[in-house]
């Protein structure tokens, strides 16, 4: 997964203008885009049993740094849909469930069609996230 613009201008202002640093969350959450993500917005299913799942920082939810980016130790599984979800292309980060700024995103290739009693899973290592991770 690669950095948003937002995530990436926060850290090298930190890093090159001394600016107070972003503070990471306790808790990722991962989200589903039926649309590009934009900036911090993003085209997540409405209702019909969407949810973002979430990950807890410091817990065994990620693997050990590698190569500048770590990835889920264990299955991303999103509830079924219960109506059609569309065509998912985007999976992302945030550290809010329901809004905040997206921090990490990346295009699901192929994309996957959800509609209803579509159950989606990312086995683990399947997600990875870092500066180095695309």
């Amino acid at each position: 997964m690669a950095e948003t613009n937002y995530w990436l201008n926060n850290w090298l202002k930190y890093e090159f203008y001394n600016t107070e640093p972003v503070i990471p969350p306790n808790t990722w959450y991962v989200g589903l885009s039926t649309q590009p993500i934009s900036g911090s917005i993003s085209y997540e299913p409405v209702g019909m049993g969407y949810y973002g799942l979430s990950l807890s920082v410091g817990s065994m939810d990620f693997i050990t740094e590698e190569n500048g980016s770590i990835s889920n130790t264990k299955p991303l599984i999103f509830p079924e849909s219960t109506d059609n979800w569309g065509t998912i292309i985007e999976v992302f980060l945030r550290y809010n469930n329901s809004s905040g700024s997206i921090c990490y995103h990346s295009i699901i290739a192929p994309s996957i069609e959800a509609p209803s009693g579509t159950q989606i899973t990312f086995q683990a290592g399947d997600l990875v996230f870092g500066r180095r991770a695309q």
